[in-house]
């Protein structure tokens, strides 16, 4: 039988709206909302009044339309994404996932094999993608959108075309086909998330900087140039 039907696993899917999809759509929906929305007002707050980073790019001051812009790709995005995490849920109540909880299931081998395999095929699916999005063909139909916030704020980390949030969250359906241990995703998960947010909160956070440079990591400056000179730095 399925780890997703017995044990901690079943207890995880259970504790979501079972009577309905659109209800559990709903949900999955609301809390998404609330989660970025919340994490990017934090990093938001953080960097201007509790850091008192510098802006990298000073002579660009955000203004309401455009962030008004960022919240609204961020909406649609995320109204998409709650389609594949809705998919992914469903999937667990009806036992049809690769998801697991207990370790013992396929063994501490295959636990670090697949704990590193997320993290390389997030670090691939998310380069090659972002690089093939930058195609003249597909860069004015979707990536444009993203590429519209020249000086970006945490809250343009989702700013995204539909087209572009189908790519971002279309590893998500992997969870269909391979085994993945549900704690370490949501580990993987929230660190990819974090990442992503500080990458395009416009600060120079320097103890970040130097943290990033040892291990040839992005950084909110690395980001922010390729937000600005648009050729580099994909990753």
């Amino acid at each position: 039988m399925s780890g997703t039907t017995t044990g901690e696993s079943a207890m995880l899917f259970q504790s979501w709206p079972q009577d309905g999809v659109v209800e559990l759509y709903g949900v999955v929906l609301l809390r998404l909302l609330l989660l970025y929305f919340g994490f990017c007002l934090t990093v938001d707050v953080a960097c201007q009044w509790v850091g008192h980073y510098d802006k990298i790019q000073p002579r660009k001051q955000r203004s309401w339309s455009l962030f008004a812009s960022e919240c609204f790709w961020s909406i649609v995005c995320i109204v998409i994404g709650a389609v594949f995490v809705t998919v992914c849920i469903r999937a667990g109540q009806r036992g049809v996932s690769k998801l697991y909880w207990d370790v013992a299931e396929y063994g501490y081998i295959f636990w670090v094999l697949q704990f590193v395999g997320t993290w390389l095929g997030n670090d691939a699916w998310q380069y090659w993608t972002h690089r093939f999005l930058h195609e003249p063909f597909i860069y004015q139909y979707a990536h444009k959108v993203h590429h519209k916030f020249f000086a970006p704020s945490a809250f343009a980390t989702m700013s995204f075309h539909p087209i572009e949030a189908v790519v971002q969250f279309l590893p998500s359906l992997a969870t269909l086909l391979f085994p993945v241990h549900i704690p370490s995703l949501l580990f993987s998960s929230a660190c990819f998330f974090t990442i992503s947010v500080v990458e395009h909160c416009g600060h120079t956070i320097t103890w970040l900087e130097r943290f990033s440079s040892f291990f040839c990591l992005s950084s909110p400056f690395h980001h922010d140039r390729h937000h600005q000179i648009l050729r580099a730095n994909y990753a």
